[in-house]
């Protein structure tokens, strides 16, 4: 005969309820640090790519500005901000600046412009195609899980170039007078160069002692000459490094280019920058003194050193014309740091100021 035995009841576990809630609150927590390392990350994926996209928007156009040709600035910005996003779409809100190529509106001048002789600030922010609700936001995955509202977020980003007259730079070792780039009226306005053919003659220049400012070495008046130039001593394979500003002694007294080094023929199709001097001085004894103001791009068709020629010089072989360099004045831009003092004459340099 069986025997018949109540079944113990087990007892009600009172943590089952808790385990729920702590899987909730888990829950919570990981869709939490889900939206942190998720959405968040993709906020400064976006950051990133707009802020670099607007460090070379605004490099482009400040480096077109030096040289000399702003072209469609807002074009300019927009292709290379689209150029660092990664789905190649970024909104540009602004392109403004100041500077004597620029044709934009003004807008608050950034810090750091001191010594430019332009300057250019580009905004961008979220441009998201791919967001078929707005597309000026950043789309959230797992924000609006725990907050509706929370569907995503605008992202913007500015940057500010500028481009002004270099401080130092590596040039060859030959001076130029200022009154060459105005035909003997004195320095040019900030940004203008001559357009067309130049002619340099070797000493022809500003002289300090008679006050002369046409072109003329000493104040004598051998006409029809166009500029007028003279070599520099302490070249190193007819290289110098020159910082505007200062005055450098002159080389001999000479046309021939070998006594500094130099060989001509490297020079025929090339730019080279030339140091600019406003004043020479002429002592009693001793070579010349050149007071350097700023640097200028000078790209060679040809010369006639002595009886030495390249190209086709239009200079003839007289004795108030030995020696003469051909060709255009240029501008030129370099990216780099720090804005010279004096006259902007064309060799410019490129830099992020914000």
């Amino acid at each position: 005969m069986r025997r018949l035995t109540r079944r113990r009841r087990q007892p009600r576990r009172p943590d089952r309820g808790a385990v729920l809630a702590w899987a909730a609150v888990m829950l919570a927590v990981l869709l939490g640090v889900g939206a942190l390392v998720i959405d968040a990350g993709a906020l400064y994926q976006e950051r990133r790519q707009l802020q670099n996209g607007a460090d070379a928007a605004a490099l482009a156009v400040a480096k077109d500005c030096a040289e000399g040709d702003c072209r469609n600035e807002s074009a300019t910005a927009t292709h290379f901000a689209d150029e660092n996003a990664t789905d190649e779409a970024s909104a540009v809100d602004t392109v403004c600046g100041e500077g004597p190529e620029l044709t934009l509106g003004t807008c608050a001048e950034p810090p750091g412009v001191g010594g430019a002789s332009g300057w250019v600030t580009v905004d961008t922010s979220t441009d998201n195609p791919a967001n078929t609700g707005d597309d000026t936001q950043v789309e959230f995955l797992l924000a609006p899980v725990l907050d509706a509202a929370n569907v995503g977020r605008t992202v913007t980003a500015s940057a500010s170039a500028a481009w002004g007259p270099v401080e130092a730079t590596e040039t060859v070792p030959l001076a130029m007078s200022t009154c060459a780039l105005t035909d003997g009226g004195g320095p040019p306005p900030a940004g203008e160069l001559p357009d067309g053919h130049a002619v340099l003659y070797f000493h022809g220049g500003h002289d300090e002692q008679t006050g002369a400012n046409d072109c003329f070495w000493e104040g004598l008046p051998w006409t029809g000459q166009d500029g007028g130039f003279g070599w520099l001593d302490g070249a190193d394979d007819c290289e110098l490094v020159i910082r505007a500003g200062t005055a450098r002694v002159g080389g001999p007294d000479t046309s021939n280019p070998d006594s500094v080094g130099c060989d001509p023929d490297a020079w025929l199709g090339e730019v080279v920058v030339l140091p600019v001097y406003d004043r020479a001085h002429d002592p009693t004894s001793g070579p010349f003194h050149y007071h350097i103001s700023g640097f200028v791009g000078f790209r060679v068709t040809a010369y006639r050193f002595g009886t030495v020629t390249g190209g086709s010089p239009d200079c003839t072989w007289v004795f108030i014309r030995r020696s003469c360099i051909e060709g255009e004045f240029t501008t030129i831009a370099t990216v780099g740091s720090g804005f010279g003092d004096g006259p902007d004459y064309g060799v410019r340099v490129v830099q992020m100021i914000g």
